[in-house]
């Protein structure tokens, strides 16, 4: 098997190393129906192919199959050059989904040095909140690269803005009437904060809403920013497990 090194930005490098692969990637360029296409063709196909998956980031020791029966990016292990051409599409393309406002900031906190670039190439973000995550995300200010990075080094608490992602293009809210709990069940052991159950009126999640739409529209006016309610967190989670896939 051949072991690719990595470039700065996370991906791949599929540049051909010596004569073998390189007569290989040619014979590929000039046989094959798909890269004989027109490159503009192929990107349709490309963007049909690998858009609308939605992803949910979890960090877990569990191993797994080197070759998975099925993978929703198989296209990616065609050939070098499809990589090269498609290798942007699954976050571009993707939803990254999170059950928790504490799901995102794990998230963000493992990325932010391992996966540093791949952020600026998500679009689309969903998470799972309560009014008063909406609210603590509103109030809180943005940090800069330079504080952020002083954080790391002083092993200071650092908070991850939906503005962390450059080219963010619609945030969705999933948001329960009552506090979102944040539980790694099974494992017997608790991730998060978890809290008692506190109610929310209708009024009270418009608001928080209405509040986070008017912070999202002066911090970032090009990103939409939806929102789908459930009347606890319980029915909020149900939802989230049963519309998205797990991705490890």
């Amino acid at each position: 098997m051949c072991q690719l090194s990595k470039l700065d930005n996370g991906m791949f490098d599929t540049t051909p190393k010596n004569d073998q692969q390189r007569l290989l990637v040619a014979r590929n360029a000039n046989q094959s129906p798909l890269l004989r296409l027109p490159s503009e063709l192929r990107e349709l196909i490309c963007n049909f192919t690998l858009a609308g998956n939605i992803i949910k980031p979890a960090y877990a020791s569990r191993r797994w199959a080197i070759r998975p029966p099925k993978h929703r990016f198989s296209l990616l292990r065609v050939c070098r050059q499809i990589y090269a051409e498609t290798a942007s599409l699954p976050y571009s393309l993707s939803t990254f989904s999170f059950s928790t406002i504490y799901r995102y900031q794990e998230f963000c906190d493992v990325w932010y040095h391992d996966a540093k670039e791949k952020k600026r190439l998500i679009h689309f973000v969903q998470v799972g909140v309560d009014p008063l995550d909406l609210y603590g995300f509103a109030e809180e200010e943005e940090q800069t690269e330079e504080e952020l990075e002083q954080g790391w080094e002083e092993e200071d608490y650092h908070l991850f803005r939906f503005t962390t992602f450059p080219a963010l293009e619609r945030l969705d809210f999933l948001v329960a009437r009552t506090t979102v709990e944040d539980v790694d069940e099974g494992e017997g052991e608790q991730s998060g904060y978890v809290g008692g159950e506190r109610s929310f009126s209708a009024s009270e999640v418009s608001d928080a809403m209405e509040n986070m739409s008017k912070v999202m529209k002066d911090k970032k006016p090009s990103v939409r920013v939806g929102c789908k309610e459930f009347p606890d967190g319980k029915a909020m989670k149900t939802y989230w497990e049963i519309t998205t896939t797990e991705s490890n």
